[in-house]
């Protein structure tokens, strides 16, 4: 079980390392006390190396630029508003979207996890939506929406506060923060599966009592 949760961690943020968004942004906060420009300007120039690095070293470089057009969107955003939380309120209205998002699918009776586990694993839609099966997806969505929203919430209270702060909060409520996120999910979907007694997804497939497996 282990095993298959590292294999969909590396799946799902194949190659992103902490240098692609985490040492922008520290470094951003540190030096927003003394010039907003200057914090701004670095923080490009470092996202930008990090890319370039990734590409000349052969390793892929799509977190790398994702990772630079948010910082230049944000620092733009910062130097726009004259503030240093402009830099941080792209990431709040992220988190706050998918919080949303997360409460409107289970509304709506497609849990987010459920959709975003087929588009990884091409399980059948019909699974999902077994009675026995959605509640462990309904209920890690309700989870996700709870730390998306309270992320948003935490942000967006300390937007005000010094830059320094918001990017020790934002780094460790975003690349640790996740990856707990993940795995705690996972593990808790696996449990309540198990509880739920449902078919497990190779019972569903091929008709044969399988161990319930996967999330």
């Amino acid at each position: 079980m282990v095993q298959e949760l590292w294999a969909d961690a590396r799946e799902l943020l194949a190659g992103r390392t902490i240098l692609d968004g985490a040492v922008p942004v520290l470094v951003f906060g540190i030096l927003a006390g003394w010039s907003l420009p200057i914090a701004a300007t670095t923080a490009i120039v470092l996202a930008l190396a990090i890319t370039v690095w990734r590409r000349v070293t052969g390793r892929s470089a799509g977190w790398a630029l994702g990772g630079l057009l948010g910082v230049v969107g944000a620092a733009g955003l910062a130097l726009l508003m004259g503030r240093a939380g402009g830099f941080f309120l792209p990431g709040v209205v992220r988190s706050a979207a998918i919080a949303l998002v997360a409460v409107v699918s289970v509304l709506f009776g497609l849990p987010m996890v459920a959709w975003t586990s087929r588009i990884f694993r091409r399980w059948p839609n019909d699974w999902y939506r077994h009675p026995k099966v959605r509640p462990a997806y309904v209920e890690t969505t309700l989870v996700w929406a709870a730390y998306f929203g309270s992320r948003a919430l935490v942000q967006g209270v300390l937007l005000d506060e010094a830059a320094w702060v918001q990017a020790v909060v934002g780094i460790l409520w975003g690349w640790p923060g996740t990856v707990a996120l993940l795995t705690g999910t996972y593990f808790y979907g696996i449990w309540r599966l198990a509880r739920l007694g449902g078919p497990s997804i190779g019972e569903w497939t091929t008709g044969e009592p399988l161990p319930q497996r996967g999330f």
